[in-house]
C-alpha cells in the first residue's frame, strides 16, 4: 500500500516591508525628521501586520521602530539645534573680529592683517589707504567702533559660491552712536570650534547726515571730496 502524502505546509507569512522601511529611517541620526518618519511608518506597519490575519509578520520589527523613532526624535532635534547654535555663535565671533580688524587703524602689522580680511572686488582689493579712510572716517562721525550684527543674509549666485558669497545687511555700534548698512562677504566655516572666516568685498554705512560711505577699491573717497585737475587741464 502507498502511504499517503503528507500536506504540504503553509507557505511561512512574508516580513511586511513597511517594517523595514521603518526601522531604517528610525536609525538615521543626522535628521530628526528620518527618525519621525520611522516612528510613523512603524506604527502603520503595526497595524497592516494585525489586521493581516497572520499574512504578514514583523510586529517586533516595526515595534522596535516605533520606540526608536519616539527615542531618537528629540535626542536628535536637541543636537542639531545645539549645532545650529554653536555655528552660530561661530559665525558671529568670525564677522566681530573681522570689523574690528577692519577698523582698527593703528593695529601693528595692518597691511597683513587687511590681507586676511579683504576679498577681491571686480579683480581688485581696497588699499590700505582706502580702507583706514574710510574707518577714520566713520569713528570720526560715530565714536570707536564696538560691536556688529548681522540683520540677515542671503546667498549670491548658486552651486558652492552661493554657500559661501553672502550679501548681508548689519548693524554696526560704535561708542557714541549706531548705524546700519550692507556688506558682500566671504563666509566660510573652518571647523567645529573655530570662528568663521569673514573676508569683506564691499561694504556701505550710513553716516548720520543720512548719506552712506562705501568701501570699494577705488571708490571709497568721500563723494564731497573735489579732485585735483590734471596737469594742462583748462581751470
Amino acid at each position: 500500500m502507498m502511504e499517503p502524502e503528507s500536506p504540504t505546509p503553509p507557505p511561512r507569512p512574508r516580513v511586511d516591508p513597511l517594517a523595514y522601511l521603518a526601522i531604517a529611517c528610525a536609525c538615521v541620526f543626522c535628521c530628526p525628521f528620518a527618525s519621525l518618519t520611522g516612528f510613523i511608518a512603524g506604527f502603520v506597519s503595526w497595524r497592516r501586520i494585525k489586521s493581516s490575519d497572520g499574512r504578514l509578520r514583523g510586529r517586533n520589527l516595526a515595534g522596535a521602530a516605533m520606540v526608536l523613532g519616539l527615542v531618537m526624535f528629540p535626542a536628535q532635534y536637541f543636537v542639531s539645534s545645539s549645532i545650529e547654535s554653536s555655528q552660530a555663535e561661530l559665525r558671529k565671533q568670525g564677522f566681530q573680529s573681522t570689523f574690528e580688524t577692519l577698523f582698527d587703524t593703528t593695529a601693528d602689522g595692518r597691511g597683513r592683517a587687511l590681507e586676511g580680511i579683504l576679498s577681491a572686488h571686480d579683480g581688485r582689493r581696497p588699499s590700505i589707504e582706502e580702507v583706514d579712510r574710510f574707518a577714520d572716517e566713520l569713528q570720526r562721525q560715530f565714536g570707536r567702533f564696538r560691536t556688529v550684527t548681522v540683520l540677515d543674509s542671503a546667498p549670491l549666485g548658486s552651486g558652492i559660491a552661493g554657500l559661501t558669497h553672502q550679501e548681508c545687511a548689519i548693524y554696526c555700534s560704535f561708542e557714541s552712536g549706531t548705524t546700519t548698512g550692507a556688506a558682500r562677504c566671504s563666509v566660510i566655516g573652518t571647523g567645529w570650534s573655530t570662528p568663521y572666516n569673514v573676508r569683506i568685498a564691499t561694504l556701505q554705512l550710513t553716516l548720520p547726515s543720512g548719506e552712506s560711505r562705501e568701501l570699494v577699491p577705488g571708490e571709497s573717497v568721500p563723494a564731497d571730496t573735489t579732485s585735483t585737475p590734471a596737469a594742462g587741464e583748462a581751470k
